[in-house]
């Protein structure tokens, strides 16, 4: 239990900058060109406006960026079905891009 809020503690600092790029579109988003490997974007059709939009433009960004919408999901499509995810959607979406 430690360790997990140990982690999140850790973690939580730099949120911020993520909510800034998909809520503003910092210009900070540029950097992401500078990624050189393949790279899935996922999301869902039932997704925030505003992610929907990030991701979009993260995929313009990065050179090898392959987007992913997800049919009937929001955000919370990698979550346990009892939280309104369907991970075996979302396992199914990665597959061809793993393979």
């Amino acid at each position: 239990m430690t360790q997990v809020n140990m982690l999140v503690r850790d973690l939580a600092p730099p949120l911020r900058h993520d909510f800034e790029l998909a809520l503003h579109g910092s210009e900070a988003i540029t950097s992401f060109a500078g990624i050189a490997a393949k790279t899935l974007l996922m999301g869902g059709d039932r997704s925030p406006g505003y992610l929907k939009r990030a991701v979009r433009r993260l995929e313009s960004i990065i050179p090898e960026a392959e987007r992913v919408e997800i049919a009937a999901l929001g955000h919370e499509g990698s979550w346990n079905a009892d939280r309104g995810g369907r991970p075996e959607v979302v396992a199914a979406a990665m597959a061809p891009f793993f393979a």
